[in-house]
């Protein structure tokens, strides 16, 4: 990405959308993906990074857009190029937010999708959740100025968020719940609750044999058996010093490690599972859990799965890469860490794990998991409402995940740059300029339904493979050879 140091505002143009190459279409993970253009562009978050950061849609100067009195005062507190960064979820869609139940036993709603957050410009999660909102517009029926009107009114609820927070730390533990939430996500969340949720998520699962409860392996759950070898790394991972040396160790209701709540009772490969992560290996891990005092059964299910580089990899420059290489001893601890970093009263089962060469994030297969219906939103009044939520999740996770420390805190920076009316009108209006040339991009990389097909890989010596994606490193090796024809 190019910084305001370097560039001509008054020259920059909104790149035009054109169809790249066939890689889209060819690859059978991005054919499974491709049944409609909100699945086709949350699983290609990588393409999404490299045009905002090489491709020129994010190559313009934020300050450019300022009245010249907040400009200086910005360029006297000597803004650098990093300025603007925090953790972001780095494949903020829509569809990346959902319910879940926190350790504060609250039902929140927020973004729940943390394979991709590194620390970067806020704005490419801006950026992404915009061009979402022109997809699911299109979808549920709504003119582009309507989905222009969205994005503008969640552009100042962003920006409004932000300087509600500077100066106390509400953004610590405000959450989006039912009680504070109105209109359909009010009545969706009032939904989530009930305690029953917890003994369903176990009868779906789980079933007793012989006073003994395992998983179900049946393709209704999705559920295989894991082999000896599996098995034997699972015991040698699961102990004091392996998955409970990375458990949070100082809060509210934190897990301290025992034997008996953390035995594995079963072990099962999930299969067919996730968007952009599809065919990366995932196990669902059922422990004895916390057990009470009348015997009742408290077992929990824990999903592990496989943690790769994210999408910003490839496209970060060459000194950020190294920064970032510093950052994190692994991928399953960077992703640990984000989640930690963008919630409150975070899943006190989070770690994660090395399970032979590879690092698996640890948590909660959370019986109070839930994604909001977005085609409900049929009406202008509703789906403004909704993107005014999102605004607000969004703000706090990035506000209570800043990197930078006071006077530096992205609240305080973004407060300072966009706070002015005038310059939160202009930036809303620009973020709606890119988010409706970037949903032409999109469109013309989506193939249609009609040319999509799901179909296996032949492995190297010939021998067709078990289905699409089912060898994540390979598939990863074919998206790197196609990255460096671009």
């Amino acid at each position: 990405m190019v910084w305001y140091e370097e560039r001509t505002p008054s020259n920059w143009t909104l790149p035009s959308p054109a169809k790249r190459c066939d890689y889209v279409v060819t690859e059978a993970k991005y054919q499974l993906q491709s049944q409609s253009l909100n699945t086709f562009y949350r699983g290609v978050a990588y393409l999404f990074w490299h045009d905002f950061l090489h491709g020129s849609w994010g190559n313009y100067d934020v300050l450019s857009l300022l009245p010249r009195y907040r400009r200086h005062t910005l360029q006297t507190l000597h803004i650098s190029r990093t300025s603007f960064w925090t953790w972001v979820s780095g494949d903020q869609h829509l569809s990346n937010f959902g319910a879940w139940r926190n350790r504060h036993d609250d039902i929140v709603y927020g973004v729940n999708d943390f394979d991709e957050a590194v620390v970067y410009d806020f704005h490419i999660d801006v950026w992404r959740i915009a061009v979402s909102i022109i997809d699911h517009a299109e979808s549920n029926g709504l003119s582009s100025d309507e989905g222009v009107e969205a994005i503008r009114a969640f552009c100042h609820t962003y920006v409004a968020t932000m300087r509600d927070y500077v100066g106390n730390e509400r953004d610590k533990q405000h959450e989006v719940r039912y009680g504070n939430t109105d209109g359909k996500l009010g009545e969706f969340l009032d939904n989530v609750g009930g305690a029953e949720k917890e003994h369903q998520m176990l009868k779906k699962f789980t079933e007793v044999v012989g006073h003994r409860r395992r998983f179900k392996k049946t393709k209704k759950t999705r559920l295989l058996p894991a082999n000896d070898a599996v098995w034997k790394q699972f015991n040698a991972s699961f102990t004091v010093d392996g998955y409970g040396a990375t458990l949070l160790k100082v809060g509210w209701k934190v897990r301290e490690w025992d034997e008996g709540t953390f035995h594995i009772l079963d072990l099962a490969q999930r299969t067919g599972s996730g968007d952009g992560s599809y065919g990366l290996p995932r196990f669902y891990v059922l422990i004895a859990g916390p057990q009470g005092g009348h015997g009742e059964d408290c077992a929990v299910i824990l999903d592990v799965k496989m943690s790769v580089p994210p999408a910003a990899f490839e496209s970060l420059e060459p000194q950020d890469r190294s920064w970032y290489n510093a950052l994190y001893s692994n991928e399953a601890a960077r992703a640990v860490e984000a989640q930690r970093r963008f919630t409150s009263y975070t899943d006190p089962w989070l770690g994660w794990v090395q399970i032979g060469d590879n690092f698996y994030v640890v948590r909660e297969r959370s019986p109070w998991k839930a994604s909001f219906p977005l085609d409900s939103l049929q009406s202008l009044g509703d789906f403004i409402a909704f993107a005014q939520q999102a605004a607000v999740a969004t703000a706090t996770a990035h506000s209570r995940a800043s990197y930078g420390k006071t006077p530096a805190q992205i609240k305080e920076v973004v407060s300072t740059a966009l706070g002015a009316y005038v310059a939160t009108v202009a930036w809303a209006r620009r973020v709606a300029e890119i988010a409706i040339s970037y949903h032409g991009q999109v469109a013309k990389e989506y193939p249609p339904p009609s040319e999509t097909t799901v179909e296996c890989w032949d492995d190297d010596d010939g021998a067709e493979s078990d289905g699409p994606g089912c060898d994540p490193l390979d598939d990863d090796a074919r998206r790197r050879a196609w990255w460096n024809g671009l």
